[in-house]
């Protein structure tokens, strides 16, 4: 491979990469954010937990590092397709698995923003899509390699 072929790979790698761990303080942010929530309506809350941001901090908190997230994978994404186009003509993004599983994801977390934004949802069902979400994420990235066939990696 070229040095801008490199080029490209390592930026999409760390694009990638950025956007998942983004993605993952959303999703571990969360998951406290709905046992918290579990807590509070038993009125269990007690110790640690009482440390913790109020529910409205930490779901603001979740929304940041979603939407923070969702751009830097778009731009992976982009990028990953632009370079793989680029330096392999054969190449077709939607017979991918992992553009596929990829878009799956994305189109995951564009609901989440999407539901807050314009059905002003928040709280507990939309961190639930943050969790499912990112569940979906690492099923995408652990699962998506197992079925590749024939694409240039």
């Amino acid at each position: 491979p070229s040095a801008l072929e490199m080029q490209w790979k390592i930026t999409h790698v760390f694009v990638i990469l950025f956007s998942y761990v983004s993605l993952a303080f959303a999703f571990a942010s969360a998951l406290i954010y709905l046992l918290q929530e579990g807590l509070l309506k038993r009125k269990k809350l007690q110790g640690l937990w009482q440390r913790l941001p109020s529910l409205q901090v930490a779901d603001e908190l979740i929304y940041r590092a979603t939407a923070f997230g969702l751009a830097l994978l778009t731009l992976g994404i982009f990028i990953g397709v632009v370079w793989q186009m680029r330096y392999h003509p054969e190449y077709t993004p939607l017979s991918d698995p992992k553009v596929i599983s990829s878009l799956l994801t994305w189109i995951t977390f564009a609901i989440y923003l999407g539901a807050r934004r314009w059905l002003g949802w928040r709280g507990r069902r939309t961190n639930l899509v943050v969790v499912y979400g990112f569940v979906l994420l690492v099923v995408s990235f652990f699962g998506a390699p197992h079925v590749l066939t024939g694409v240039t990696r």
